[in-house]
């Protein structure tokens, strides 16, 4: 079985919002897929600071607003959907009572809220949000604004997670020429967005438009950040998974092997993205018949998910499956069962 590989499209998430006296400032910030643990301290604190800001100032207040979009941002990265879908609708009901509905801050607070309906699946309410969103931006700001790129790349992914990919196209080679335009072409942005394109290049089966936007993100991507930036792993990841899909295994190896070692060298042995990495490799083993290769790292992959996300995340029951497909390979089935159970139970809940 060929590796399930990990979406390789970069969400961006938009946190917002530190209220100004006449408006609003926002952070962009690209999120990590990971957090340390379902007790994370930050997230406890962050739950204080909201009760804090209510008591102190109202509950409608921007101090309140802001300490609840950044604990529903946090709520999100544990795949708390529930907790935080309730957190990011108040935060767009009071922004748009105090900025209005065309305003800048509102298509923040919709992006966001549609992050968290994408997560879910709910990707009719996602794309009416991000639809929504990206009509404001190019309104108040812009058709060739960066902020205008970022909703085009949440809203072209929500296309490409329903292999709608014709209409996902489009809107990412838009993002990609603006973050050109507005950032430059080795801008960590502009990376991405290559990335981006050429996974749903990719996905139609588009492998010699896909493998040179590919190449041309990993070597200005070395030459911007250095061989050991995140980006790069990135890249190196997507390229791998390019020649997966062509069933080219030996070329893929050496790239996710490289991608291994700098998740490992920047986020350490218990990182999220360490454990995609050990998946991705473990794939190409399997896809070998490297079984004794690929079972302790898809064995390191699962029990990094299973402490960072939960034992009943959906990246859990992935590579459920994938090492209870390597067990049946060799024939141990009676290992092979329990997990595929396990993998079927997850999927189910979702």
């Amino acid at each position: 079985m060929l590796p399930i590989l990990k979406k390789s499209f970069i969400r961006i998430f938009l946190l917002s919002i530190t209220f100004l006296m006449f408006g609003a400032y926002f952070e962009v910030v690209k999120m990590s897929s990971g957090f340390q643990g379902t007790e994370d301290p930050e997230v406890a604190r962050a739950e204080k600071e909201v009760k804090e800001k209510e008591t102190s100032f109202g509950p409608e207040s921007p101090e309140a607003v802001l300490a609840m979009a950044k604990l529903a941002n946090l709520y999100r990265r544990q795949e708390r959907y529930d907790e935080a879908e309730p957190l990011f609708k108040k935060v767009v009901d009071v922004i748009e009572k105090v900025f209005g509905k065309d305003h800048s801050a509102t298509a923040t607070a919709l992006n966001n809220l549609a992050e968290v309906y994408s997560a879910q699946k709910r990707y009719t309410e996602a794309e009416l949000m991000f639809k929504r969103s990206l009509g404001i931006v190019e309104k108040t700001l812009g058709r060739d604004h960066s902020r205008a790129a970022i909703v085009l790349n949440n809203l072209a992914e929500i296309y490409a997670e329903q292999g709608r990919y014709e209409e996902a196209e489009p809107l990412f080679a838009r993002a990609l020429g603006i973050n050109e335009k507005k950032l430059g072409k080795q801008h960590p942005d502009t990376l991405a967005s290559l990335n981006n394109l050429a996974d749903v290049y990719s996905k139609q089966g588009k492998y010699l438009q896909a493998e040179p936007l590919l190449r041309i993100a990993l070597v200005d991507g070395e030459k911007a950040l250095g061989d050991g930036h995140p980006a790069i792993a990135l890249a190196l990841n997507n390229l791998g998974g390019l020649y997966v899909s062509q069933g080219k295994m030996s070329e893929a190896e050496p790239l996710f092997k490289r991608s291994l070692e700098i998740s490992e060298k920047l986020f350490g042995n218990d990182h999220y993205s360490t454990a995609t990495a050990l998946n991705n490799l473990a794939g190409v083993y399997s896809s070998q018949k490297r079984y004794k290769e690929a079972e302790p790292l898809f064995k390191r992959s699962l029990e990094i998910e299973e402490k960072l996300l939960g034992k009943d995340s959906i990246n859990v029951a992935t590579t459920l499956n994938n090492l209870a497909e390597v067990y049946n390979k060799e024939n141990r089935s009676a290992e092979a069962e329990p997990l595929l159970q396990r993998s079927i139970e997850i999927n189910e809940k979702i």
